[in-house]
C-alpha cells in the first residue's frame, strides 16, 4: 500500500509552474518497465510528467491511496503504527518515508 497526501498519484507535480521541464532527457527519466515515449532526447514538461505518472500508477495495479496525509509513524512491537490525519491508524510491517519538500513546514 502507498499513501499519498494529495488527491492524485502525481503528487505535487500538477501544481508546479506551467513551463517546468525535467532537468534530464526522457531517456534518463523513465521509471522501471515503462519508457516515456516520444523523442528520448527531449526534456518532458510538467503536463507530460503528470500524465506519465498517472499512466505508470495505473499500470502498477497497486494499492495507491490518495488524500491520505500521514501525521505520525511509531514503532509498535513487530511493526509500525501509521496515524493518518483524521485519526485513522494502520498497522504495517515496514514503512518507506518519501516526504515531499513543498508542503507546509513541520519542525521537529
Amino acid at each position: 500500500m502507498a499513501l499519498e497526501a494529495s488527491e492524485r498519484v502525481a503528487g505535487s507535480w500538477p501544481h508546479y509552474y506551467d513551463s517546468l521541464t525535467l532537468f534530464s532527457p526522457a531517456r534518463f527519466s523513465t521509471l522501471p518497465g515503462m519508457p516515456f515515449g516520444g523523442d528520448p532526447d527531449r526534456y518532458p514538461h510538467r503536463d507530460e510528467v503528470v500524465a506519465y505518472l498517472d499512466r505508470y500508477a495505473a499500470r502498477l495495479q497497486a494499492d495507491l491511496r490518495t488524500g491520505r496525509r500521514v501525521i505520525a509513524v511509531r514503532a509498535d512491537g513487530d511493526g509500525f503504527t501509521v496515524e493518518l490525519e483524521g485519526g485513522r491508524k494502520l498497522h504495517t510491517g515496514a514503512v518507506v518515508v518519501a516526504s515531499g519538500s513543498f508542503g507546509p513546514p513541520a519542525p521537529p
